[in-house]
């Protein structure tokens, strides 16, 4: 699915494949768009999938191990920010792991499906 018509942030050229960030806001990490330059097959349109949970969960489980081993060195500001960014990788991971199309009130991911959702539908596809 494309991207809502916003301003593009970045874009990555690869030989086979083109990553684009097309919206970026200070709590979520943006809407991304992978498109592959030839045909891929259902199991690695499903692994495309499955990397945004992943990267959610590795942010997370990096960023909780931070602030843990960095409890009693930080100040409190810091330590907020920490926090800050580690409950909005959670949040993040469960909104892309769970399967299912976003509602209205979820703005630009409105009518969109989740990771877990495509790479589901790539899975029975296969």
């Amino acid at each position: 699915s494309k991207p809502p018509a916003q301003k593009t942030v970045f874009t990555l050229n690869f030989e086979r494949i083109q990553i684009t960030l097309a919206k970026w806001t200070p709590m979520w990490t943006g809407f991304a768009l992978m498109d592959a330059q030839t045909e891929i097959t259902p199991r690695q349109r499903a692994l495309v999938a499955l990397a945004g949970p992943f990267m959610s969960l590795i942010e997370l489980i990096t960023l909780s191990l931070v602030a843990y081993l960095t409890r009693n060195d930080t100040s409190l500001l810091v330590r907020a920010m920490i926090q800050y960014a580690a409950l909005s990788a959670l949040i993040t991971f469960i909104m892309t792991a769970i399967p299912m199309r976003y509602p209205k009130w979820m703005g630009a991911y409105a009518g969109y499906s989740s990771d877990m959702a495509r790479a589901i539908r790539a899975i029975k596809q296969d």
